[in-house]
């Protein structure tokens, strides 16, 4: 396992970050599906991923409870967890409901310390939350929720009980907003060969020493092996709905240079996300056993070069993701 130095610190994130989002079932009576998923975790622990990202919005969390409680090492680990705050249905930031949530984690995980939290200012309506009808509102309360959220994160820290505060922007407004602030350490947020927006930003992220952590590097199953074919995929029962649309666009441009670079696309979808000196670790959702061992294989080598990066960068600029 490859292990990355995050910026501006000292910590060490091996390369895969092991995602929790579907990893097990919610449901206890589901003894097959929670028997296949902690198979899942106990083989990434075995392989040496050190990171585990996880949310009580999940409903899984009560399976990594079962199996951190019984590993040595989890004292070691570093855990990213998602703090939405405000909710969908708030209107301001809660101290009461951040603090909770931390501490709600730090019980379930075995831990003594968040390393990063992630903090998500939701605020508007889940439908409009990832386009400019959901940002006119969040921008504007951007410093008023920050000022809290920096607040309450500063006395968990003097706790002992979290380490770093990361974003999750939802939006491209956002992130330049964020950016420009300069109140994060970083971001945990989409990042993949089609999800690519994020490249234009990581210069002046760099240049501040902001981190970030690469989140659905396949992009929902789209970007492997066995499903990246944009024709087939407009017949999908998934990917052919409209929002999926634009996504579609850009992987028909992108295509034809992953085939003549020569790339397969489980390696290339995890190894573009590991962006050097900038991204330490992918965050990547593992179900079963034979998916941890398949990650770690493919994300270990070289990744693309800066040229294939800039021409996927360049032939995607004029498709927009969200209005």
């Amino acid at each position: 396992m490859q292990y990355n130095t995050l910026i501006g610190t000292d910590l060490r994130f091996s390369a895969l970050t092991f995602g929790a989002y579907r990893f097990a079932s919610k449901d206890p009576a589901d003894t097959e599906a929670v028997s296949t998923g902690k198979r899942a975790l106990a083989a990434a622990l075995d392989a040496g991923i050190n990171t585990i990202h996880s949310s009580f919005e999940y409903g899984t969390r009560w399976v990594l409870d079962d199996v951190l409680g019984e590993r040595p090492e989890r004292h070691q680990l570093n855990h990213i967890i998602k703090v939405p705050s405000p909710d969908y249905e708030d209107a301001s930031f809660s101290e009461k409901q951040f603090r909770e949530t931390i501490e709600t984690a730090l019980r379930e995980l075995h831990t003594d310390r968040i390393t990063i939290v992630q903090h998500l200012q939701r605020g508007v309506p889940k439908p409009i939350i990832y386009n400019s009808r959901g940002d006119v509102d969040r921008l504007a309360n951007f410093d008023a929720v920050t000022d809290d959220l920096l607040s309450t994160f500063d006395k968990l820290k003097d706790e002992g009980k979290v380490g770093h505060l990361y974003t999750f922007t939802h939006t491209q407004a956002f992130a330049d907003r964020a950016i420009a602030s300069r109140r994060f350490e970083g971001m945990v947020e989409f990042f993949n060969v089609i999800e690519n927006d994020m490249l234009d930003r990581f210069p002046t992220m760099r240049e501040q020493g902001m981190g970030f952590f690469a989140m659905r590097p396949f992009l929902q199953g789209m970007l492997t092996d066995r499903r990246a074919d944009s024709a087939r995929l407009e017949n999908d029962e998934h990917f052919g709905k409209q929002e999926w649309v634009p996504h579609l666009k850009r992987l028909s441009r992108i295509e034809p240079l992953v085939k003549e670079a020569g790339w397969n696309w489980d390696e290339l979808a995890l190894r573009f996300a590991l962006q050097p000196d900038l991204v330490p670790s992918v965050i990547a959702s593992m179900n079963r056993e034979d998916q941890v061992i398949r990650a770690v294989e493919a994300i270990d080598g070289p990744g693309p070069d800066a040229e294939l990066v800039s021409r996927i960068r360049e032939v995607s600029r004029d498709i927009p993701l969200a209005d």
